[in-house]
Formats: C-alpha cells, sequence, structure tokens
C-alpha cells in the first residue's frame, strides 16, 4: 500500500518535471502562452480618414513661348512689325510667387500586415499670382509702318506682361505606405485640376525725337479662366496619435503642362491632422 504510494507520487513529480525541462531545452511548447517584450506592435491603420492641414505653397510659371504666340498673332500683317520684328524683343523670364495656402483631405487605407495602400482626394486653397514682365527700348531710325511717322527717328519700347493666377487645387491620388511603430512613411501620385485666371498683354511705346511727342499702342489684355488638368505627386509620414488620430507632414507636387500655353509646377510644404475610423 504505502509503495504505491511513493510510486504514485514520483510518477506524478517526473510528469511534472519532463515539461519544465523541455521548456528550458526548447522554448515554449505548443499551446503555452509566449510574449515577446521586445516586438513592436503594428499600428492599425485600415479604413476611412479625413483632415484638414495648412502650408506654404511655390509656384513657377513658363510664360515665354505662348506670350511669344500671342504677341505675333497680334502684330500679324503689321508693317513696323515686319521692318523690326518687335515681337522678338520680349523674352519674359518665369513668373515665380510664394503663398500660404490650407484646405482639406479624405481617404480610405486597405492594410496587409505592415504595408498600406489607399487613395486620397484633396481641395487646397491658395492665392498664387505668379506674374512675369520684361521691356526693352531700342533706337529706330526710321519708323515707317507706324502712321504719320514715316522716315523719322524715335526711341521705341516694347512692355510684355503676363499673370497667371492659381486659385483652387484638387488632387485624386493612389497611396502606399509602410508602417514603422506609430509611423507611416508614404508616396503618394495622381491626377491634379486648377482653376485658374490668365492675363496678357503688350505695350509699344513710341518717343519721336523730333517733336518729344510718345505715342503709345495697346495690345490686349488677353484675358481666360478655366480649369486645367495635370499631374500630382509627392511623400510625407503619419504620425498616430491615439486611438484615432494622427498627425501629417507632407509635400506635394503638382505639375501643369499646358494653361493657355504656359508650363507652371507648384511644390506644397504642409502640416495636417486627422482622424481615423
Amino acid at each position: 500500500m504505502r509503495a504505491s504510494i511513493f510510486a504514485g507520487m514520483a510518477v506524478a513529480t517526473l510528469a511534472a518535471a519532463i515539461p519544465a525541462q523541455a521548456a528550458d531545452f526548447f522554448g515554449a511548447l505548443r499551446g503555452t502562452q509566449n510574449t515577446h517584450h521586445g516586438m513592436t506592435p503594428v499600428e492599425t491603420w485600415q479604413g476611412g480618414y479625413f483632415g484638414g492641414f495648412a502650408g506654404v505653397v511655390s509656384g513657377q510659371a513658363n510664360h515665354g513661348r505662348s506670350f511669344r504666340d500671342f504677341l505675333t498673332h497680334e502684330l500679324r500683317l503689321n508693317l513696323f512689325e515686319d521692318r523690326n520684328a518687335i515681337s522678338n524683343w520680349i523674352s519674359l523670364p518665369a513668373g515665380k510667387a510664394r503663398n500660404k495656402n490650407f484646405g482639406v483631405f479624405a481617404g480610405y487605407n486597405y492594410q496587409y500586415d505592415e504595408v498600406v495602400f489607399g487613395f486620397e482626394a484633396d481641395y487646397t486653397r491658395m492665392n498664387l499670382r505668379m506674374n512675369s514682365t520684361d521691356s526693352l527700348t531700342r533706337a529706330i531710325a526710321d519708323l515707317t509702318g507706324i502712321a504719320g511717322l514715316e522716315g523719322q527717328a524715335g526711341a521705341v519700347t516694347m512692355t510684355g506682361r503676363s499673370k497667371l493666377e492659381i486659385k483652387d487645387l484638387i488632387t485624386l491620388r493612389a497611396r502606399a505606405g509602410y508602417t514603422v511603430g506609430s509611423f507611416m512613411p508614404f508616396v503618394t501620385a495622381g491626377v491634379a485640376l486648377a482653376n485658374y485666371d490668365m492675363m496678357r498683354m503688350a505695350q509699344r511705346d513710341v518717343l519721336v525725337f523730333a517733336t518729344g511727342q510718345t505715342l503709345t499702342e495697346t495690345h490686349g489684355p488677353q484675358r481666360k479662366s478655366g480649369f486645367a488638368f495635370g499631374f500630382a505627386g509627392g511623400a510625407g509620414v503619419d504620425v498616430a496619435v491615439g486611438a484615432n488620430g494622427f498627425l501629417r507632414g507632407e509635400w506635394q507636387y503638382a505639375h501643369f503642362r499646358d494653361i493657355e500655353g504656359i508650363r507652371a509646377s507648384l511644390h506644397n510644404l504642409r502640416a495636417a491632422t486627422g482622424v481615423r475610423f
């Protein structure tokens, strides 16, 4: 009887010792709880989100080719233009501008482990005016071609102005990101739609040496408004804050190849805050 009791206690002790030793040699066995405190949990970005932003936008517009086409058309069949090629006197530099902007955005994320894909739309309100001007004066020995000044000498000044204003910008872009702790760096690419106003004009001033009189002739202004399509892309990083919030820093680039013959590009630096749901 006593021997049976001791035998049972030995078997129970041995059964308890075997898993402990196995755990020492081989780690946690199947079915046991194993917590790895050194691993960083993956942040969940799956789902919809929206937010607002503010920042600074800088732009550059190349007015040269479109302005020359405008002036050549204005001076067609002009005898003074035929003799002196005054449409070539003006070479407008690139117009540059910088201003503040603000807007809203919304999108949706799909997440596969640490990889995040999605799409986003945003609206930016800005008042970016990219203006350009140029002027050139030359002495002309014979002002033939200007009514009443045949054979007279004078100084001719040609001045050109071109203005492009972008007021609203809408983009629709695909996003791809990768989670690193609470951070998610991302890149974007898509299309852009800009609401613009454009104006260009030229002025010719003629100082007649013999009389000191100045004669002025204006070409334009030509004004157009509308919407232009372009490309948008960029990069940034989202940072999770709390259960549903996030902060963002982002650079966005937009390029428009043809806005009434003007080529324009925008660089938008902005900070944002948003909510996930």
